[in-house]
């Protein structure tokens, strides 16, 4: 279960939870994970609608929370609250869902 952050996302914008790769092992051997590059996914946790400036209105995102997305690796910014770590990105940067 997914505990929900005290963090509200202004206009545009959403708290993701990052989830992270395990370690790979081959035998007794870890491998880290250094130099290889990883799928930025994450969890929607919270999700504001985004304000249309030509027409004045608010869209709502095809996205929701708890829906699991890519997000590109170099956007965002990288919160941490109360010993937690979340990424907050504009909507327009969630690049896709997965469907499980």
């Amino acid at each position: 279960m997914i505990q929900l952050p005290k963090i509200e996302p202004n206009y545009g914008y959403t708290v993701l939870k990052p989830l992270s790769e395990g370690e790979v092992k081959r035998g007794n051997i870890i491998i880290p994970d250094m130099g290889k590059e990883k799928p930025q996914t994450g969890i929607i946790l919270e999700i504001a609608d985004t304000y249309n400036f030509n027409t004045g209105e608010m869209v709502p995102s095809k996205f929701k929370v708890g829906d699991t997305v890519f997000y590109p690796a170099m956007s965002g910014k990288k919160i941490n609250y109360e010993e937690e770590t979340y990424i907050i990105v504009g909507n327009q940067d969630l690049i896709s869902r997965i469907r499980e």
